[in-house]
């Protein structure tokens, strides 16, 4: 629930947010026009791009004046923490049908800590200025290179012993 107030509060206002135009920036203010937790619920991967995940944060950060906070090595802790406790949602349980279950148990808990890993990166990516779509692209083209599908397909070997 605690992701959820955060998001709620990102969208009660849209007004600080820098827009490359006012196309945009009207469009924008319409996706984030709630003050509610049902509101921010509306978001969903298909209508929200990772760029106004982005301008949320930001507003966010420089609300609360944390850029100060901001460091490369803190926010890289922050993800790893964060990850960590996403990880402990699942520490001991089997692998398999018993994960999944694990998984539609805690589900809330398990999607706030995924929120947490997310809000910990995207934190990282604004205040090292890094293009996460571009960074993104570029990994997933080495990837392919390295895991031919062709020598990769339904294997979990590493490429370096394909």
């Amino acid at each position: 629930m605690k992701i959820l107030f955060l998001f709620a509060s990102l969208f009660a206002s849209t007004h600080a947010l820098s827009m490359e135009d006012e196309g945009e920036q009207a469009e924008f203010a319409v996706m984030c026009d709630t003050e509610t937790v049902e509101g921010a619920r509306s978001m969903n991967d298909t209508k929200t791009t990772l760029n106004d995940l982005k301008l949320l944060m930001k507003k966010v950060v420089d609300e609360r004046d944390w850029n100060q906070f901001h460091s490369p090595k803190n926010l890289s802790m922050n993800i790893a923490t964060e990850a960590a406790e996403l990880m402990e949602k699942f520490l001991w349980v089997e692998d398999g049908k018993a994960a999944f279950k694990e998984l539609e148990t805690n589900r809330q808990d398990i999607e706030d800590e995924c929120a947490d890993v997310l809000i910990a990166l995207i934190s990282f990516a604004n205040a090292c200025k890094i293009d996460l779509s571009s960074a993104y692209a570029a990994k997933l083209e080495n990837l392919k290179k390295k895991y031919p599908v062709e020598k990769s397909k339904g294997k979990s070997t590493k490429y370096t012993k394909l």
